[in-house]
């Protein structure tokens, strides 16, 4: 009977879970990744917290479960197996409580920690060179979340946007975890680099080579790089990360720190101060040929097409050189692709646009276009003030009184009205043949 009851006992601590081995620590003001609660182990509703654990106690792989506070709702619990590599944030809301297993691993003592939504199928040990060797991939999900990854084609461990979801195991939460997974490998092929797909601010091409102290004092970049490298303002991005950056002021002309979101920002973006002074400060910027020959058909790119706003949705106040009035003016331009007619400053574009000829051409054609003008109003005034004196003289010689031939009129004219009728009946004298 005492065997029978001890072995009861056993089954129900086996599968409630016993308090002395399955115990808690809320994690406060803490949510996990929005990711992680769809491919939660089970998930139900209503709950509470003491429901909630004893579920947990009860699976086998369960070691966090999460309690979902809503208001129009019943709290729902969702159980989750992350083994230390759970994605968690800040959670300012306070609709989430978290809960995570005392003996579950952490992730500091995780020297690898694989991406939370791996298939069990993929869990399966591998080589450090297989895991190394593989490249970053940004997964299917739309997150931004900060990873490091071993580049096998530099030897070090590097940086990338994980987007939440998918990907492979090279995939670490800090730069530590993944030195300790995979130090010193290197992959066979060194030519090939490893590239990061879809969502990051593409990687910035650096013309001189960082290990060769000869390069490093004077650094020649385009007026196009500087212009993209330096010139551009900072760009936040779609994605709602919170990644502390740098960028190149050139109001201030200093670097100045800046919030990134993670994806679809531009190159005047920069992990450190340091980076940013190398690119933009004490660099030279190559002379254009504009300025000593006349435009050619490499530089037509440059000044004779029609400005491009590209497919990307930023609004960078930039200029553009119109051949048509031989001026710079300013467009909008979106961040990407483009063409080449695209300026940072109009200085800059003036300076690759219009020659000493140009400017000789474009001053005479100014200065003849004005002469005509003042010639055509000058005519216009001559024609008016002749007009209104023709018209002024013919109007007095309308009311200007007739004069008359007549002897009547003249009488009319000089005698008062009581002496015309005593004149007009006097007879007429005769005349000198009739006598």
């Amino acid at each position: 009977m005492e065997r029978q009851v001890a072995l009861v006992l056993v089954a129900l601590c086996t599968l409630l879970g016993c308090a002395y081995t399955c115990e808690f620590t809320e994690r406060m003001r803490t949510a996990v990744g929005e990711q992680a609660l769809p491919s939660a182990l089970e998930k139900f509703s209503p709950s509470d917290p003491d429901t909630c654990r004893a579920r947990c106690c009860g699976h086998a792989h369960c070691d966090t479960y999460v309690l979902e506070l809503r208001q129009d709702a019943p709290a729902q619990c969702f159980l989750l197996e992350c083994k230390g590599a759970c994605v968690t944030r800040e959670d300012v809301s306070g609709n989430y409580r978290v809960f995570t297993r005392n003996d579950a691993p952490a992730q500091e003592e995780r020297p690898h920690v694989e991406p939370y939504n791996l298939s069990p199928e993929t869990r399966t040990a591998e080589p450090a060179t297989d895991i190394c060797s593989q490249k970053a991939e940004v997964g299917m999900c739309k997150a931004s979340l900060p990873r490091f990854f071993f580049n096998s084609s530099s030897g070090s461990c590097e940086e990338f946007i994980y987007g939440g979801c998918g990907g492979n195991k090279n995939n670490f939460d800090s730069q530590a975890q993944c030195e300790a997974a995979c130090p010193g490998v290197k992959a066979a092929d060194e030519g090939e680099s490893s590239q990061i797909k879809a969502r990051m601010a593409p990687p910035l091409e650096k013309d001189v080579s960082e290990d060769d102290p000869e390069t490093q004092e004077t650094k020649e970049v385009t007026q196009e790089e500087f212009a993209e490298l330096c010139l551009a303002p900072p760009v936040v991005g779609m994605c709602r990360g919170y990644f502390p950056r740098w960028f190149y002021n050139s109001t201030s002309g200093k670097c100045e720190k800046f919030v990134y979101g993670g994806c679809r920002g531009n190159k005047n973006n920069y992990e450190d101060e340091a980076a940013c002074s190398s690119s933009c400060s004490g660099v030279k910027v190559q002379a254009s040929e504009k300025q000593v020959t006349v435009m050619s058909e490499k530089n037509d790119a440059h000044c004779a097409v029609a400005p491009e706003a590209g497919p990307c949705r930023a609004a960078f106040r930039l200029f553009f050189f119109d051949p048509d009035s031989q001026s710079c003016k300013t467009f909008i331009y979106g961040g990407c692709r483009g063409n080449e007619n695209r300026y940072g400053t109009e200085q800059e574009c003036l300076d690759m646009c219009v020659t000493t000829g140009e400017t000789f051409e474009r001053n005479g054609r100014n200065h003849w276009t004005a002469a005509f003008f003042l010639f055509l109003a000058l005519a216009a005034i001559s024609f008016l003030l002749l007009t209104a004196l023709v018209f002024v003289t013919v109007k007095r010689n309308r009311n200007r009184p007739a004069r008359s031939l007549s002897v009547r009129s003249d009488k009319v004219g000089l005698l008062p009205d009581s002496e015309v009728s005593s004149v007009d009946s006097l007879p007429l004298p005769e005349s000198p043949d009739k006598a």
